[in-house]
């Protein structure tokens, strides 16, 4: 039987260990399996020395605690108090700013893998705007030198993809279910043991309500 929700109130050191991002992918390893800090470093793609800091400050907030040793390293062995944390009474502008400390960092950093990769695949590039068999606007960015007859159907590699959608309720909720499952398999897939050389990538999903194009 799985431990009953942590509940926490309000804004403090220990919710703000909740309520970042980064700070939660850290402490995933620890909700999903009992592990030592090496194991879960390698997990999330981050150095022992920096996964021992966080989990000295997990300890320190009591939302992670000792259970025992590696019988063959002898290595400490962690294992999250719950499976489940709720931070309660926030007020809507917490939630303002935690958006922009959330994501404006994560949108630098985004922008500016594209641009990075842009770079390395081509020095011009083409900008493609057509519209689709469903009549709907599509605009992407192609290398200058890739010869196509059709930008929509042809597998190129694409810098970024966005579009709006006229879609229903239900045909909005079926992509939501299949993008949840889509990244659920591949978080299952960076939760396993690595012994090859892994790489950290930054996968952006959005999807929110909107106007439209103007």
């Amino acid at each position: 039987m799985s431990a009953p929700p942590v509940i926490l109130h309000g804004v403090s050191d220990r919710s703000l260990a909740l309520l970042e991002t980064e700070k939660v992918r850290l402490l995933v390893p620890f909700m999903t399996n009992t592990c030592s800090v090496s194991q879960a470093g390698k997990r999330c793609g981050v150095s022992a020395k920096r996964m021992l800091y966080w989990v000295n400050k997990f300890l320190e907030h009591g939302l992670v605690v000792q259970v025992g040793h590696d019988s063959s390293t002898n290595a400490a062995l962690y294992s999250a108090v719950s499976t489940s944390f709720i931070v309660k009474d926030l007020d809507v502008y917490f939630i303002e700013q935690h958006i922009e400390q959330q994501f404006d960092p994560l949108w630098d950093d985004f922008k500016a893998g594209l641009k990075r990769v842009a770079k390395q695949e081509s020095v011009t590039w083409d900008f493609h705007i057509s519209l689709d068999e469903n009549a709907t606007v599509v605009r992407r960015f192609v290398p200058s030198d890739m010869r196509i007859n059709h930008p929509i159907t042809t597998n190129v590699k694409e810098v970024n993809t966005w579009v709006h959608l006229p879609l229903r309720r239900q045909e909005i909720r079926s992509l939501r279910q299949e993008l949840d499952n889509l990244v659920e398999r591949y978080i299952r897939l960076a939760q396993e043991p690595h012994n090859d050389e892994v790489s950290v990538i930054l996968l952006h999903l959005g999807m929110i309500p909107s106007e439209g194009p103007e």
